[in-house]
């Protein structure tokens, strides 16, 4: 695990929750999947609409369908400028959802959708005064450059395009001209890694980024994990935090059908736990929920999958586990 050993004591800002409905959430689908090669996740954002999100979300919030950015906007052109569109598409889009609710759920599409959704909600919450803050829950990092990844797959690359200290490992490409990356090196945290390229290892060691393996969770537990993450990147609960949760990250047990399942994940009890705690700060802003792909595996496989997403979508936003009481009583209660 990396910067890890200086939060020996720490301390996350934790708030207590009234029952009643807190918050618009608005969802916005990004049905993308030119960042990688199995095609499908680009039909997640729909199927989990089909299978009750909204509803579900409806239980703790009030939900606002924002529907799916159009990426027939991106026109047909080469792989390079389509991930420069596509990505300044989502960038402005996710700025002008928020402007609209008070949480942002991003449905992906796969990670390279990433790479607009922070810089989105970053250009956002800098018209505020406020920075953001990171949390990327994911068995990848995420921070191959073109020149360093062994598969050229994008959803491998976003990272690389938004954290300030990577702009001078990046080969210079036209097609990004005028992108500005947003984010500090010191202002993400990763949860749940355990497949790395070699480079990837080393961006992580050299920036300093603080990381947390799935040896780190087995080690430490995930409730201890979430709290020095979130004290790592906002220890004053001031800024504005965005979690970006690829659904890889959970055991393929758990969820079999996206397209690189990597073995040994996080349970949904460990991803229960981490959302849990991100709720206790008050400070999430957006989510991004990514790599569902409903075209991989069985019936089965898709319908845990799809299950397992929208369990951490609505725990993020407050589900409770252990219940929680009506908005309002009945007549009947309230007399007794």
């Amino acid at each position: 695990m990396t910067r890890v050993a200086r939060f020996s004591r720490f301390h996350v800002l934790r708030r207590h929750f009234s029952t009643a409905i807190p918050k618009t959430v608005g969802v916005l689908g990004l049905p993308f999947w030119r960042g990688q090669r199995k095609n499908g996740t680009e039909l997640a954002p729909e199927e989990l609409r089909r299978r009750g999100l909204l509803d579900e979300i409806s239980n703790t919030s009030e939900p606002r369908d924002f529907g799916d950015v159009d990426f027939d906007q991106c026109g047909e052109t080469d792989q390079l400028r389509y991930m420069a569109e596509s990505a300044k598409l989502v960038r402005r889009s996710v700025k002008a959802s928020l402007e609209r609710c008070a949480v942002l759920v991003n449905i992906g599409g796969d990670h390279s959708v990433g790479m607009g959704t922070v810089a989105g909600h970053a250009d956002f919450a800098q018209s505020l005064g406020k920075d953001v803050a990171v949390l990327w829950v994911d068995a990848h990092a995420d921070i191959n450059t073109p020149s360093t990844s062994l598969t050229g797959s994008w959803h491998g690359m976003p990272l690389s395009f938004t954290l300030h200290q990577m702009t001078k490992y990046l080969p210079p490409l036209k097609e990004f001209s005028g992108w500005t990356p947003t984010v500090a090196a010191e202002s993400i945290a990763f949860i749940g890694l355990r497949d790395l390229d070699p480079s990837e290892r080393l961006f992580l060691d050299r920036l300093r980024i603080t990381s947390f393996s799935i040896r780190d969770v087995d080690s430490l537990g995930m409730k201890r994990v979430a709290e020095m993450a979130l004290q790592a990147v906002n220890s004053r609960g001031d800024k504005s935090l965005h979690v970006s949760f690829d659904i890889d990250a959970l055991d393929p047990t758990q969820a079999r059908s996206t397209g690189t399942p990597v073995a040994g994940g996080l349970t949904l009890r460990e991803a229960a736990v981490l959302a849990e705690t991100v709720v206790s700060t008050q400070t999430l802003r957006v989510l991004d929920m990514v790599e569902v792909n409903p075209r991989l595996g069985s019936p089965t496989d898709v319908e845990s999958t799809m299950d397992a997403a929208k369990k951490v979508i609505t725990w993020m936003l407050g589900h409770r586990r252990e219940g929680r009481q009506p908005d309002q009583l009945s007549e009947e209660i309230r007399l007794k």
